[in-house]
Protein backbone atom coordinates (compact mmCIF):
# COMPACT_ATOMS: atom_id res chain seq x y z
CA UNK A 1 0.00 0.00 0.00
CA UNK A 2 1.67 3.41 -1.30
CA UNK A 3 0.73 6.64 -0.61
CA UNK A 4 1.17 9.37 -2.70
CA UNK A 5 0.50 13.26 -1.41
CA UNK A 6 0.42 15.36 -4.85
CA UNK A 7 -0.95 18.66 -6.19
CA UNK A 8 -2.78 17.25 -9.09
CA UNK A 9 -0.79 13.79 -10.79
CA UNK A 10 0.45 10.56 -9.98
CA UNK A 11 1.26 8.09 -12.11
CA UNK A 12 1.83 4.78 -10.40
CA UNK A 13 2.00 0.89 -10.17
CA UNK A 14 0.49 -1.12 -7.61
CA UNK A 15 2.74 -3.69 -5.93
CA UNK A 16 -0.19 -6.86 -6.37
CA UNK A 17 -2.65 -6.41 -5.16
CA UNK A 18 -2.69 -3.69 -2.53
CA UNK A 19 -4.36 -0.40 -2.30
CA UNK A 20 -2.71 2.91 -3.41
CA UNK A 21 -3.56 6.16 -2.15
CA UNK A 22 -3.84 9.33 -3.58
CA UNK A 23 -4.08 12.62 -1.88
CA UNK A 24 -4.77 15.26 -4.61
CA UNK A 25 -4.14 18.96 -2.63
CA UNK A 26 -4.79 21.11 -5.08
CA UNK A 27 -9.43 21.69 -5.21
CA UNK A 28 -10.27 19.97 -8.21
CA UNK A 29 -13.57 19.31 -9.55
CA UNK A 30 -13.28 16.77 -11.66
CA UNK A 31 -10.64 13.42 -11.65
CA UNK A 32 -9.27 11.38 -14.64
CA UNK A 33 -8.34 8.09 -13.85
CA UNK A 34 -6.40 5.65 -16.40
CA UNK A 35 -5.65 1.57 -16.30
CA UNK A 36 -2.22 1.78 -18.27
CA UNK A 37 -1.91 -1.28 -18.08
CA UNK A 38 -2.91 -4.84 -15.98
CA UNK A 39 -4.63 -7.70 -16.15
CA UNK A 40 -7.57 -7.32 -13.82
CA UNK A 41 -10.05 -4.03 -13.80
CA UNK A 42 -8.98 -1.24 -11.48
CA UNK A 43 -11.87 -0.73 -8.58
CA UNK A 44 -11.60 3.26 -7.68
CA UNK A 45 -13.61 5.20 -4.73
CA UNK A 46 -13.19 8.20 -3.85
CA UNK A 47 -13.99 10.93 -1.55
CA UNK A 48 -13.52 15.18 -1.48
CA UNK A 49 -13.18 16.88 1.91
CA UNK A 50 -13.02 13.16 3.93
CA UNK A 51 -11.27 9.60 3.81
CA UNK A 52 -12.23 7.34 0.53
CA UNK A 53 -13.49 3.79 1.30
CA UNK A 54 -11.79 0.52 0.51
CA UNK A 55 -12.11 -0.08 -2.92
CA UNK A 56 -13.53 -3.84 -3.48
CA UNK A 57 -13.64 -5.22 -7.21
CA UNK A 58 -17.48 -5.46 -8.14
CA UNK A 59 -18.56 -4.05 -5.04
CA UNK A 60 -21.22 -1.38 -5.05
CA UNK A 61 -20.17 2.71 -5.07
CA UNK A 62 -16.96 1.54 -6.40
CA UNK A 63 -15.85 2.39 -9.64
CA UNK A 64 -14.95 -0.51 -12.08
CA UNK A 65 -11.98 0.75 -15.02
CA UNK A 66 -10.69 -1.58 -17.44
CA UNK A 67 -7.51 -2.53 -18.46
CA UNK A 68 -6.26 0.61 -21.56
CA UNK A 69 -9.68 3.14 -20.51
CA UNK A 70 -9.82 5.99 -18.07
CA UNK A 71 -12.58 7.34 -16.63
CA UNK A 72 -13.26 11.38 -15.69
CA UNK A 73 -15.79 11.94 -12.75
CA UNK A 74 -16.57 15.10 -11.21
CA UNK A 75 -15.39 15.10 -7.39
CA UNK A 76 -17.03 18.39 -6.36
CA UNK A 77 -19.13 21.48 -7.09
CA UNK A 78 -18.21 25.16 -8.00
CA UNK A 79 -16.50 26.82 -5.10
CA UNK A 80 -15.51 23.52 -3.62
CA UNK A 81 -12.48 23.85 -1.53
CA UNK A 82 -11.75 20.58 0.24
CA UNK A 83 -8.94 18.01 -1.27
CA UNK A 84 -9.69 15.32 -2.98
CA UNK A 85 -8.65 11.67 -1.80
CA UNK A 86 -8.78 8.64 -4.24
CA UNK A 87 -8.18 4.62 -3.62
CA UNK A 88 -6.92 2.40 -6.20
CA UNK A 89 -6.93 -1.75 -5.88
CA UNK A 90 -6.22 -3.91 -8.83
CA UNK A 91 -3.03 -6.43 -9.44
CA UNK A 92 0.01 -5.04 -10.43
CA UNK A 93 -2.32 -2.53 -12.84
CA UNK A 94 0.09 0.73 -13.70
CA UNK A 95 -2.36 3.73 -13.01
CA UNK A 96 -2.55 7.65 -13.47
CA UNK A 97 -4.80 9.71 -11.56
CA UNK A 98 -5.34 13.45 -12.79
CA UNK A 99 -6.87 16.06 -10.90
CA UNK A 100 -8.72 18.36 -13.26
CA UNK A 101 -10.27 21.88 -13.57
Amino acid sequence: MATANVARTSHATLSTTTVDTVNLSDVVRTVNVFNRSGATDLAVTWACGATATTPVQDAAETLKIPTGVSLTFTVGAAGNSYTTQIKVLGNGNAYSVQGLG
